[in-house]
């Protein structure tokens, strides 16, 4: 079953144990009444919360494909592509450039590459790049910033699963927790052989997201924010065994109110390079960020080096 804070059960066994320690009955009778409304609560809370996300309490990845909803990335564009996140990008790519090792001209794939950010900053540095996304407002953004800065890069339309170009690529990488979207896990092994295929024989790939150690270390359960005159509401939950993480956002504008539930999968250093080895990479290394600094309790991030 998913979690979501005390269950109702602890709840009802901490009234009985009130009841019996108490030497007032009609005290504990009154902190039972309150605490058996409170998992109730919680349990009515629970169903409305897996119902919206798709899933029936199992550890599994809602069966709806909340990554084809355009209109949740329109809204939380000014989250992703902010001016907090657009003001590391050209440090993130001097650090990428560092830790794979690429030399000026080379060709990148850039897998899941949203507005653009890493690729613009990559062809202003005279790399040969192609980002790839499925969401068509993102790379019309992208196409416009590359025509205004006369910058030349190749942008595909498509689904991260299907795109390979077999030994094509110097370098590749999926940045920004643009991976384990996907309810079948074999997705996800799928979009890392076909990177695998796309890249020429010792070409390193990065791919960054936030480790599943590192999430588990600052879970909250709920979170609220402002950006561009939305107010945002965001609750997760986790699967039982941690790996799927699912968030309901409730954007406010106004009058105006939109829900949105996504779900992605958490993977720890060791599932991760587990995965990437079966995809055919091999010497995997792990860091806690892009500059390369250790995985350890004070990682923000989880970063995977690989070369085919």
């Amino acid at each position: 079953m998913v979690r979501i804070g005390v269950s109702p059960i602890r709840l009802i066994e901490k009234a009985v144990h009130e009841l019996v320690a108490t030497g007032s009955m009609t005290e504990a009778r009154l902190q039972l009444e309150s605490l058996v409304t409170q998992a109730f609560r919680r349990i009515v809370e629970t169903k409305r919360f897996l119902a919206a996300a798709g899933l029936s309490g199992r550890d599994t990845i809602g069966s709806m494909r909340w990554y084809d909803d355009d209109e949740f990335w329109r809204i939380m564009a000014p989250k992703i592509f902010g001016a907090k996140t657009q003001s590391t990008t050209q440090a993130e790519v001097e650090q990428l450039i560092a830790l794979m090792k690429l030399t000026s001209g080379s060709s990148v794939l850039d897998l899941a590459c949203g507005q653009g950010r890493h690729s613009l900053e990559l062809a202003r540095r005279g790399y040969r790049v192609t980002g790839v996304d499925r969401t068509r407002d993102y790379l019309e953004t992208a196409r416009k910033s590359a025509s205004r800065e006369r910058l030349i890069v190749e942008w595909v339309e498509g689904d991260m699963r299907e795109f390979c170009r077999p030994d094509s690529f110097d370098g590749g990488v999926n940045l920004y927790t643009s991976f384990g979207y996907f309810a079948d896990p074999a997705d996800d092994l799928r979009v890392l052989t076909h990177v695998y295929e796309s890249l020429h024989p010792g070409s390193p790939f990065v791919i960054d997201v936030v480790g599943q150690e590192v999430f588990l270390r600052s879970f909250t359960r709920q979170a609220t924010f402002d950006i561009d005159g939305i107010h945002f509401l965001e609750e997760r939950i986790l699967s039982a065994d941690r790996t799927i993480l699912t968030t309901q956002y409730t954007a406010t504008q106004g009058r105006s109110r939109r829900t949105f539930t996504i779900s992605h999968r958490l993977y720890s250093a060791e599932t991760l390079t587990a995965l990437l080895r079966t995809a055919g990479f091999k010497g995997t290394r792990v860091f806690g960020s892009l500059e390369g600094t250790p995985y350890d309790e004070s990682a923000k991030r989880l970063v995977v080096l690989a070369h085919k």
